[in-house]
């Protein structure tokens, strides 16, 4: 192995701490298409799974395709790179321990993508590479309103560029569905992706991924509307046919999830839970992935509420805990907060866990804190009322979760006749 610096592709890190400074001081006159040498750069770093290493040429791309004048391409590279620092979970600005230090994470990186993407006029670009990038990044923050209007112009978008295609579809498909499936939208998102199914089968398009990504949330949506758990292929088969490491790991948590979803667990569910997590686990230790291994010990940590090993729960939420506050990942305050209760089931820790969920509309976890409620005891003879004021406090986000659906089923409404 080469030495930091020395520049060989061999070296890990070298290829982005040495050679790329000097390449971007000479690019304009030595190399005229230092664009082309960069894109493929960070193509195949990311593709043999050195994603930190593939940072900087991405990054590189965008400035050299900037100089040049061409917004289109710039807007790609800056979109793409958004995604892979969602990936590093690198939100906003880079962790501490980054080679990248000073540099804009996914979140301004993604709105420099929007700002290309609309130079370019091209609507295409300004949907896949410009508001989608900037809709996932900052749903990772948690920043869920802004997040979902940038997926509602996304898909104003689409619309626009591809009538006979009106919603979402892919990736940005399979991101907005993330997205809905945290607003407690299940059956909205089981329609969506039954009927981007279906368009693929009546039009014979659609790669591989595509139909794995459609068939991964269309299992997220049943299973949580039937309250069942389906079998492990149904999250897993078409990923791995797919052969895309971040999908499969995706699988995985969406497998584990649903489970304990479904509640009643057996010996065999819960071994079913443990297999996907350390799988997921595995593959988010590779990436490096950080936010999915946070997203494990937070299932872990809920696994172990339910078998009743709280010492082990309080484990796992410390260690979500730190990687949330290292990476600023806003999307999963809400589960540790609730989590929190679900540990140690106070006024104080469900007060703060109403306040999380409650802040932009994590409707998905309204389910767990009626849970917490329904667990306290109500008044009697010579027995004080606690399931009053825990009911109470419930009362207002059941208020603002009926007002939200109301008006998505009202902006879904206006789309239809529009």
């Amino acid at each position: 192995m080469a030495q930091a610096g020395s520049g060989r592709l061999d070296g890990g890190s070298g290829v982005t701490r040495g050679t790329l400074p000097q390449f971007r001081e000479d690019r304009k006159t030595a190399w005229p298409n230092a664009y082309l040498v960069l894109n493929l750069a960070g193509f195949t770093l990311r593709a043999l799974g050195r994603l930190p290493d593939a940072v900087e040429p991405m990054r590189a791309a965008i400035d050299s395709n900037q100089e040049l004048g061409n917004a289109t391409l710039s807007a790609v590279n800056a979109g793409n790179l958004s995604g892979l620092l969602v990936t590093l979970g690198l939100l906003e600005g880079d962790a501490p321990s980054s080679p990248h230090d000073g540099e804009a994470g996914a979140v301004a990186t993604a709105a420099r993508a929007v700002a290309f993407a609309d130079q370019s006029e091209n609507l295409f670009i300004r949907m896949g590479h410009g508001q989608t990038p900037l809709g996932a990044a900052l749903f990772a923050r948690g920043r869920l309103a802004e997040s979902e209007a940038r997926f509602r112009e996304a898909e104003r978008l689409q619309k626009e560029w591809q009538p006979t295609f009106p919603r979402l579809y892919s990736m940005a498909g399979f991101l907005y569905g993330d997205l809905l499936l945290a607003r407690g939208r299940a059956r909205e998102v089981l329609g969506r992706e039954t009927y981007v199914t279906d368009l693929y089968r009546l039009h014979n398009a659609g790669t591989l991924l595509d139909h794995a990504l459609s068939e991964l949330n269309q299992a997220r949506a049943q299973s949580l509307l039937e309250s069942t758990g389906l079998p492990p292929s149904a999250f897993t088969a078409a990923l791995q046919k797919a052969n895309e490491e971040e999908m499969i790991a995706r699988g995985y948590l969406a497998l584990a999830h649903c489970r304990l979803e479904a509640g009643d667990l057996r010996p065999e569910d819960r071994k079913e839970i443990e297999d996907a997590l350390a799988e997921a686990e595995t593959i988010a230790r590779r990436g490096p992935m950080p936010l999915f291994a946070c997203d494990a010990w937070l299932l872990r940590g809920r696994l172990a509420v339910v078998i009743g090993q709280l010492a082990e729960a309080k484990r796992f939420r410390d260690e979500a805990a730190v990687l949330i506050a290292k990476h600023h990942y806003g999307r999963r305050e809400p589960d540790l907060a609730v989590l929190d209760a679900e540990i140690s089931p106070t006024l104080d820790t469900f007060r703060t866990a109403c306040a999380q969920v409650g802040a932009e509309g994590w409707w998905h976890l309204m389910p767990r804190l009626e849970s917490l409620v329904a667990a306290q005891p109500k008044g009697g003879w010579f027995r004080p009322d606690r399931h009053k004021p825990w009911d109470q406090l419930l009362a207002p986000l059941r208020a603002a979760e009926k007002t939200y659906h109301q008006e998505r089923d009202a902006y879904l409404r206006k789309e239809a006749e529009g």
